[in-house]
C-alpha cells in the first residue's frame, strides 16, 4: 500500500519547518553556556553483538558523516577516543559507522553499519549510535543516492517522515522475518522506486535468495555480515547450505571469509588482505 511518507508537497514550505524544528531543538538541548545548538557532538557506539566480540575482538570504527558545508567528514577511530562530530544541523542528517578490524583484513563494509540520524538521536552534545539506526542512515543514503536528493523535489531523504518509517519497521505490517532482521530487504530497490513512484510498504520484504551447497573450509563459527543474524558453528568439510542474493553474501569466521553468490564461494584465509573497503558516502552533498 502506497502512503505519502515525505512530510511537505512544497520545497519552500518543508525547508522553512525543517528550520523550525532544528532550531527548536537546538534550544532544548542547548547547553547552560546559552548556546543553541552543540557545535559538536560525541558518538556514542553501540556494543558489537557477543558473538562478534567473541570470536574477533573488540571493532574499530570507520565513521562518516556530513559537516555544516556539505563535505563529507571521515573518522577512522576505536570506541574509546571519539572526538565531537560537527554536523550538519539543518536537515536531517545521518551518521553512519563501519565496524571493522584491519588486523584480522576485515575491512570497513564488509559488515553492516551501526548509524544515527540528527536529531532525533542526539541529546544534548551526544549523538547515540545503534544496530538499527544503521539501517535508517543506509536508507536515507539510497534515497539520496536514487535521486531523492539534490533537484529532485519533495522526495529528498532529509523530508522523509523517519519517526513514522522506524514505527512501521517495528509494525506487524512489516513481514516478521524483515523484522527480525532488516538488512534481508534490499533497500537500494526499495529506494530506487521510493524516488519514481513513492513509498509503499509491501516493497519491504525478504530479497530472492537460494542456497548455495558449501563445503566448508575451516571449523568454527560463521557470523553473518547482519548484527541480527544468528551465527552457525560448522565442522571442517561438512557440507552446509547458504542463503545467497544476486550480490556477494560474505560470512566471517577467526580464521578467515567466505563469500558466496550464486552457484559460487569462495574461501579467503584470515592472513590475506580483504576486498577493497565498500563507503556510501560518495562525494559531496548538495542539497
Amino acid at each position: 500500500m502506497k502512503s505519502n511518507f515525505f512530510r511537505f508537497s512544497r520545497k519552500s514550505r518543508g525547508e522553512i519547518y525543517l528550520f523550525v524544528f532544528t532550531l527548536l531543538t537546538g534550544l532544548i538541548l542547548g547547553s547552560c553556556e546559552n548556546r543553541i545548538i552543540p557545535s559538536a557532538y560525541r558518538a556514542e557506539f553501540p556494543p558489537p553483538p557477543p558473538e562478534w566480540e567473541n570470536v574477533l575482538g573488540p571493532p574499530w570504527w570507520r565513521v562518516e558523516w556530513i559537516n555544516p558545508d556539505g563535505q563529507i567528514e571521515i573518522l577512522e577511530t576505536d570506541a574509546s577516543s571519539v572526538p565531537g562530530l560537527d554536523i550538519m544541523v539543518e536537515w536531517t542528517t545521518p551518521v553512519i559507522a563501519y565496524p571493522y578490524w584491519p588486523e584480522r583484513g576485515i575491512a570497513p563494509g564488509i559488515l553492516r553499519p551501526a548509524g544515527a540520524l540528527f536529531p532525533f538521536d542526539a541529546e544534548k552534545n551526544r549523538i547515540s549510535l545503534s544496530w538499527r539506526g544503521g539501517i535508517d542512515a543506509w536508507v536515507y543514503l539510497c534515497l539520496r543516492d536514487a535521486g531523492g536528493g539534490g533537484d529532485a523535489g519533495n522526495r529528498q531523504p532529509h523530508y522523509f517522515d523517519w519517526p513514522r518509517f522506524r514505527l512501521l519497521m517495528e509494525s506487524s505490517d512489516i513481514d516478521e522475518e524483515v523484522r527480525l532482521d532488516p538488512w534481508l530487504t534490499d533497500w537500494q530497490d526499495v529506494a530506487a522506486r521510493t524516488v519514481q513512484s513513492g513509498f509503499d510498504r509491501r516493497r519491504i520484504k525478504p530479497a530472492p535468495r537460494e542456497d548455495l551447497p558449501v563445503t566448508i573450509p575451516q571449523s568454527g563459527l560463521y557470523l553473518g555480515t547482519s548484527p541480527f543474524r544468528e551465527p552457525r558453528f560448522l565442522e571442517k568439510d561438512e557440507t552446509a547450505l547458504f542463503p545467497v542474493t544476486g550480490n556477494v553474501d560474505t560470512y566471517v569466521t577467526a580464521q578467515g571469509l567466505l563469500r558466496c553468490t550464486k552457484g559460487v564461494w569462495l574461501w579467503i584465509p584470515g592472513e590475506q588482505p580483504a576486498l577493497q573497503s565498500q563507503s556510501a558516502f560518495k562525494g559531496k552533498i548538495i542539497w
